[in-house]
């Protein structure tokens, strides 16, 4: 038997190869191998099965496979990722290659779950609107069949609880089940909640990044027994073959975690979606602040909404404003205001808990020359380098995007001057760590964010104290706006709250409410009296509906401003991005397609916008320029003919992508 095989490392021409007799049994179309290639050993996909040797090819020339790589039996898989290279315009191998090869993968640092301690519980009164909403979607599993629900739960309102008992039930239907999360610190968190809390934790997986070989391993042989069990994970668990699919979760919806930021850019989400469709399976998307496609897909009936109106414990915080401009010179910081200083007191006081949160790691967000006003930037992306105070007092300065690092310079590289320092302007964490320290000098203060949780074993560990009550006050990015439940925070700080809404991008104020939200749920969830203080430099209407029930109203009102501009969820808007480290060539190719798009859409009467070509926020990093392309319409049909008759990727020099919304 002969075989025809694409090669998951992206070779560019199927491969032939001879099969030994005592593997043909095992062989057959979509199954997968590992071939050898000059002198190295290769996982590819059967395309092709014939007893006859292909002709033109020298048959002393064509090698052996290697081994048969057994993959679960699903005979759904090959047409939901066919589905999601069509949706995406990448070949199938390039999403068989990324389940694949994760499973022989050595994780980024450790498998972290087994730091993470929760306590076991018994089975919890559930209140009338969790009883509720497991009455709603439990029919769906038990029939086998697609609905997708959005459980529309407020902070602290118990989602977790109704997790739990629709994957009971999932599980004692035989079926296995996928949790998805935005990020793989949120998925180590459920991990260690539910092998401490279901009463089956040896069929609690993980599959991320960060997961052991021996645990993706285990798995594997669960799906290929067909055993039931829980997967939990951030992208590749929607991309694994699995058979007895019964139930889909999708915690913190609203989360653009669930983008991919290496290309393809899948969307999980969406995809999760996709193949809840396709299983007849329910599917569950959980937020306390559900996305703008989310609830316009409800608006129009084709998500059925669970709500949670109510805390499970404690009640909501009161949401007090403060200026960043009142009186500074009178504070003893800028960027702690009276009000909110007052508050910390009193809380330290009461021995209670502090979250500051300040969505900017680093001291602060650049380096200027004092004399001629040129920032310190990076040598190949186009941003400000920013300053990191080092442990002897000195910085250093360092590139978020490309990892570039260096000494802070003792002369202006433009004006040549060195008698004034740097100035250091705005304020990261890692200073406001710093100001809080000599505020509250007896306070145990700790800080969260990318700088710091490097080393996941350290923040686990700050994560464990705090819930313990051995740190007085948190200090952190994102990393703490979302599913950590800490008991005793009754004062949640948010730092600077309109940092970010000048980033020009429609998703823009969304996402900043949302995260705005989350962080202020972290308050009062177990508590009758807590307070938020929001500081912001301006007094922008957004702050208006950072109490959890005003949320809505802000939903209706950013739906109709996208209606009015033609904006998602209305309509399709995909990306295309050109990248090449030649800016002249990258602008001449761009003009190029853009008109040979131009010409297609006229030619075949598409209704078809497009829009720039424009510079992206950041528009080079690592030395590669990049520019974009965004293409308008009502339907992705006549975005996916455009594109079809439109000249091919590699006739250009420029790196070139598609990234579907």
């Amino acid at each position: 038997m002969y075989v025809q095989v694409w090669l998951l490392a992206g070779w560019q021409e199927p491969l032939w190869y001879k099969v030994p007799p005592t593997k043909e049994s095992l062989i057959f179309i979509d199954s997968f191998v590992e071939v050898p290639l000059r002198n190295q050993i290769f996982p590819a996909l059967v395309q092709r099965c014939t007893s006859q040797p292909p002709q033109k090819i020298n048959v002393s020339n064509i090698r052996e496979i290697i081994r048969v790589f057994e993959i679960p039996k699903d005979n759904k898989h090959s047409s939901f990722i066919n589905k999601v290279g069509h949706f995406y315009f990448v070949s199938p191998t390039t999403l068989y290659q990324r389940f694949i090869s994760s499973i022989q993968s050595k994780p980024e640092e450790l498998d972290s779950s087994t730091q993470i301690t929760v306590q076991t519980v018994p089975d919890v009164i559930l209140s009338n609107e969790q009883a509720a909403a497991i009455a709603t979607i439990t029919p769906a599993i038990i029939q086998e069949t697609y609905k997708p629900f959005l459980l529309h739960g407020v902070t602290g309102s118990g989602k977790t609880e109704v997790y739990k008992k629709l994957i009971k039930t999932a599980l004692e239907q035989k079926k296995t089940i996928l949790c998805l999360f935005p990020e793989v610190a949120l998925a180590l968190q459920f991990e260690a909640i539910f092998k401490a809390q279901l009463t089956t934790p040896h069929l609690v997986f993980s599959f991320h990044s960060s997961s052991k070989i021996s645990a993706k391993k285990t798995l594997w042989n669960n799906l290929l027994n067909k055993t039931p069990c829980v997967i939990l994970g951030v992208h590749l668990p929607v991309l694994l073959p699995i058979s007895n699919l019964g139930l889909i979760i999708v915690d913190e919806e609203h989360e653009r975690g669930f983008q991919e930021k290496r290309h393809p850019k899948i969307n999980s989400k969406e995809m999760a979606l996709w193949r809840a469709q396709l299983y007849n399976c329910p599917i569950v998307l959980g937020s306390a602040t559900p996305s703008l496609s989310t609830l316009y897909r409800e608006k129009r009936g084709l998500i059925q909404k669970c709500t949670l109106s109510k805390r499970f414990r404690g009640k909501f915080p009161s949401i007090i404003h403060a200026s960043l401009k009142d009186s500074p010179k009178k504070r003893a910081s800028f960027w702690i205001t009276r009000e909110l200083e007052k508050a910390i007191t009193d809380r330290l006081q009461k021995k209670e808990q502090v979250i500051l949160y300040l969505n900017r790691r680093g001291y602060s967000f650049s380096a200027q020359c004092q004399s001629c006003g040129e920032f310190v930037t990076c040598k190949a992306c186009s941003v400000s380098l920013t300053p990191h105070e080092l442990e002897n007092n000195s910085f250093s300065l360092s590139c978020h995007y490309c990892g570039y690092a260096c000494a802070v310079p003792t002369t202006c590289k433009k004006c040549h001057k060195s008698e004034l320092p740097l100035l250091m302007k705005g304020i990261g964490t890692q200073q406001l760590t710093t100001i809080v320290k000599k505020l509250f000098p007896d306070a145990r203060v700790a800080r969260a964010d990318l700088d710091s949780t490097k080393k996941k074993r350290e923040w686990l560990e700050d994560v464990k104290k705090f819930k313990q009550g051995e740190i007085d006050i948190l200090i952190g990015t994102q990393l703490i706006t979302k599913g950590y439940h800490f008991p005793k925070v009754t004062l949640v700080g948010i730092v600077w709250a309109d940092l970010g809404l000048a980033i020009p991008d429609y998703h823009t104020r969304e996402s900043v409410l949302q995260k705005l939200i989350q962080v202020a749920g972290r308050a009062g969830r177990e508590q009758e009296h807590s307070e938020v203080i929001i500081q912001s430099m301006s007094n922008d209407d957004l702050f208006s509906y950072i109490s959890e029930e005003k949320y809505p109203a802000f939903c209706e009102n950013e739906l109709l401003m996208r209606q009015e501009l033609a904006y998602p969820p209305f309509t399709r808007l995909i990306q295309i991005e050109f990248f090449n480290k030649k800016e002249t060539v990258l602008i001449d190719e761009i003009h190029q397609y853009k008109k040979a798009l131009q010409e297609v859409i006229s030619n075949q009467n598409l209704p078809i916008v497009v829009l720039g070509p424009v510079e992206p926020l950041m528009k080079k990093i690592g030395g590669v320029e990049t520019r974009h392309l965004f293409l308008r319409s009502t339907t992705f049909q006549d975005i996916q003919t455009l594109v079809t008759k439109a000249p091919a990727f590699k006739t250009f020099s420029s790196s070139i992508f598609i990234n579907s919304t």
